[in-house]
């Protein structure tokens, strides 16, 4: 939490343990680290917006109980990136057998129809000017975060993925290999 807070101060400690000429690229790496995890979150934080709204609004017409806070999980799910959609639609899915099974064939056909729309349309749209990691990158690497931490190295899995793409990118393929590359993050 303290890192979050005020990243300046420990990166400035950080950047105390490099040779002095590579400090100033270190730095201009965590510049673009953080621009590029403030893009991908705002881009995830557009996708969570739409599918919670149009899931609570959909989840009301169909008069689902706790429409509201069905429509807030699948929300907040949406941010883990292909597998937070499942999770968020597995609890309206279960409320509405309450209701009735057909009800509940019902809410399943609307988050199939909301993440279609979410996937095809709102998501890129939201990505085309923010950072963007291929859909099989991110799958492998949820996977392997899920290996190695569970459900939160599934949750952390991507937004890690982002910060480590912008070292690689910099710190090697333009500075090792010499390959000039747009880095994510820089606008």
């Amino acid at each position: 939490m303290y890192l979050v807070l005020n990243p300046g101060v420990y990166i400035g400690h950080l950047l105390l343990l490099l040779p002095v000429d590579r400090r100033s690229r270190v730095a201009q790496m965590f510049h673009l680290q953080g621009q590029a995890l403030r893009l991908w979150l705002l881009g995830r934080l557009v996708s969570m917006v739409f599918v919670g709204v149009t899931s609570a609004i959909g989840l009301l017409l169909l008069d689902v109980p706790m429409a509201l806070t069905l429509g807030l999980i699948a929300g907040l799910a949406t941010f883990i990136p292909y597998l937070g959609p499942i999770l968020g639609a597995i609890p309206a899915v279960l409320v509405a057998f309450l209701v009735s099974p057909m009800v509940a064939l019902y809410v399943a056909i609307l988050y199939f129809v909301i993440e279609s729309v979410e996937s095809s349309l709102i998501y890129p749209l939201a990505q085309r000017h923010v950072v963007h990691i291929p859909p099989a990158y991110t799958v492998l690497i949820q996977i392997g975060g899920g290996v190695l931490g569970g459900l939160p190295g599934v949750i952390l899995a991507t937004p890690l993925a982002v910060v480590a793409a912008v070292a690689i990118q910099m710190l090697y393929v333009e500075d090792v290999l010499g390959e000039s590359v747009e880095v994510l993050g820089d606008q």
